[in-house]
């Protein structure tokens, strides 16, 4: 672009250091893979909040009635939590109408992996105490500080650590929106009618050339007091605007690395270009002409789509 924010287009060198990239999980088979991403603190959590749950709901009703499902309950462990987060992803492979009907012993339907695994009491009653927070801690839904994600923030905060551990990102890295289908009640569900799930849940995702998700941060909304993003970036960086904060908040620890950043037009601005040349990471990404030019229009007069200019 002519004018004086116009740069020397460069490559910043990658680090050595950083081009050790190596999964940090035995590759041989798929569950060798997967198993290291849900460590030893991720089981423990599903398995103490799943207990404590029980235990507060026998508290507010101690006592019990004939059909109860509490009667021969007893205290989840790590192996019996295995296999019923196995079921539940199972279960995805397998379409059926209900939950039993995993269950079922009709020779024409039936799923005899699900009931060797499990009994199908024993699975509901997990099911029905399944948790994730301690829900006496809770604030309550008037409190103004009240986190909207509290129910399942250490599950979030877990997997997170277990992403960035598990990888090192390559040098060509990319952030973008991704919408889980969502329709239940929530004040932070959001509808983007160019997905095909529309509505649901928006997560900003880190990911590097070979689609791994490194870092993930799901978004709450702008009303939100605890969605403070200017506590993730660097001071220098707090009066850019939100989607560069928030590119910011993903991209921190690659910062001054020699990464290179791939965006589309939701994020790109002339401000991020240039935090991100002055901290030696390149960016390539679509832009709208008014968000890079206020004189775009005629700058890119008779330009294609196809067509590529440097800022």
């Amino acid at each position: 672009m002519n004018g004086h924010r116009r740069h020397q287009i460069l490559s910043p060198a990658f680090k050595t250091s950083q081009q050790m990239l190596a999964y940090k999980c035995p590759m041989t088979t798929f569950r060798q893979q997967i198993l290291p991403l849900f460590t030893h603190e991720f089981w423990t959590l599903l398995v103490t909040e799943t207990n404590r749950m029980a235990d507060q709901l026998y508290q507010a009703r101690p006592e019990l009635g004939n059909r109860s499902i509490f009667h021969g309950w007893e205290p989840v462990n790590v192996p019996e939590m295995k296999k019923f987060i196995g079921i539940i992803l199972l279960s995805g492979l397998v379409y059926k109408s209900a939950m039993r009907s995993f269950w079922t012993p009709d020779p024409l339907t039936s799923t005899p992996a699900f009931s060797a695994l499990m009994k199908r009491d024993r699975f509901e009653q997990i099911m029905k105490f399944f948790n994730f927070n301690n829900n006496a801690d809770e604030p309550p839904h008037t409190a103004n500080e009240r986190d909207r994600l509290y129910k399942i923030r250490p599950l979030l905060e877990q997997l997170s650590t277990s992403f960035r551990n598990a990888f090192t990102p390559e040098k060509e890295i990319c952030i973008d929106e991704s919408l889980m289908l969502y329709k239940g009640r929530v004040i932070f569900r959001q509808y983007m009618p160019l997905i095909r799930a529309r509505f649901g849940i928006k997560i900003f995702c880190l990911t590097d050339k070979n689609g791994y998700l490194h870092s993930f941060s799901v978004y709450t909304g702008t009303q939100d007091p605890l969605y403070n993003v200017d506590s993730l970036v660097p001071e220098d960086a707090v009066n850019l605007s939100l989607t560069a904060k928030t590119t910011l908040a993903l991209i921190g620890p690659f910062l001054d690395k020699g990464y290179h950043l791939y965006i589309n037009n939701r994020y790109t601005s002339v401000p991020l270009t240039e935090y991100l040349h002055q901290s030696r990471t390149a960016i390539t990404g679509t832009a709208h002409c008014d968000r890079v030019d206020p004189q775009g229009s005629k700058t890119l007069a008779g330009r294609q789509r196809t067509d590529f200019m440097p800022v």
